[in-house]
């Protein structure tokens, strides 16, 4: 599911902490891997950013997942979505915020523009160096996947089972509800409701989130 993945870079070291991870499901999903690089128009440092790229791609550990360093011109959101719809991507990976770098990006913004507009997954890491005792443990080792019981939440699964299988992930699903009130407002007052129906409302909401659980457990 997850056969390309595209990577905006800027330059920064905060921005490259999304690498390991990335390095991880391309090896382990043989997932291509796209590194961009945004230029502003007329911005004199496109050469320099493409010789950024392709060191940064050179230093990508793969396996039979090919790497490939993409210059693209304009603002970066605008452009990493229009690419992304363009090439056939399916995961956009990059970290919540930056420093910044060669494109001198303003990483927090760029990657909420991403995520509200993108019509691909995406994956974020929140951008904090690491140190090389960690860069082995970048890994998604656990995923959490909230729940609300709609299908438009339920959309995600697929996503979550191929990343799961493919990296040896652990899954747990979360399903939130609200409380059953012990006390209510009617007509200007608080109205305590008997304790046994309050115990049974609770009773019932937790048979029927867990029948619902399980029932996704086994999709």
């Amino acid at each position: 599911m997850f056969n390309k993945i595209a990577v905006p870079l800027d330059g920064s070291e905060l921005a490259e902490v999304i690498l390991p991870y990335v390095e991880t499901v391309a090896q382990e999903l043989k997932s291509d891997v796209d590194l961009l690089g945004v230029c502003e128009p007329a911005d004199t440092r496109e050469r320099l950013c493409g010789a950024y790229l392709n060191q940064m791609a050179s230093q990508i550990k793969a396996g039979d997942a090919k790497v490939r360093p993409v210059v693209l011109r304009g603002k970066p959101a605008e452009e990493i979505l229009d690419y992304a719809e363009k090439n056939k991507v399916d995961l956009i990976a990059m970290t919540t915020r930056g420093l910044s770098g060669i494109s001198r990006w303003v990483v927090g913004s760029v990657a909420e523009k991403v995520l509200r507009a993108s019509l691909v997954p995406v994956l974020l890491v929140r951008g904090q160096p690491l140190k090389k005792a960690d860069l082995k443990s970048a890994r998604l080792k656990k995923i959490l996947v909230p729940l609300d019981g709609s299908a438009l939440s339920e959309s995600v699964l697929p996503y979550v089972i191929d990343l799961a299988l493919g990296l040896g992930s652990d899954v747990v699903l979360l399903r939130v509800e609200a409380p059953v009130p012990e006390v209510v407002a009617m007509g200007g007052e608080s109205v305590t409701l008997d304790p046994k129906q309050v115990a049974q409302q609770r009773a019932a909401l937790q048979a029927e989130v867990k029948s619902y659980l399980e029932k996704v457990k086994a999709w």
